[in-house]
């Protein structure tokens, strides 16, 4: 199967069946840090990688978030910051 991608600020590259575009995001700069990996402040699922100067969005594998601490996906309980899940029925019943 042959398909194309266009970008519109930059480059595509591929990683294994996955195809990647850059992207900008405010307050994040790759020329600092250029293989860094930065979480993405609106979505705890997610987080940016630096490469060739250019940022890039990656997403963790459900049901994983990103743990902003070791810069890997994590499971939910080691990342408090993203775990809000509150339990409410312990099984109990209503009672």
């Amino acid at each position: 199967m042959d398909s194309k991608l266009i970008c519109y600020l930059g480059v595509l590259i591929s990683i294994s069946a996955f195809l990647l575009c850059p992207v900008v995001v405010e307050g994040i700069e790759c020329t600092s840090n250029p293989n860094y990996v930065y979480p993405n402040p609106k979505d705890c699922t997610s987080f940016y990688k630096c490469w060739n100067g250019k940022l890039y969005p990656f997403t963790c594998p459900d049901p994983l978030v990103f743990n902003t601490e070791l810069l890997v996906c994590d499971w939910k309980w080691n990342v408090l910051t993203c775990y809000t899940e509150i339990v409410t029925d312990y099984g109990l019943g209503s009672g």
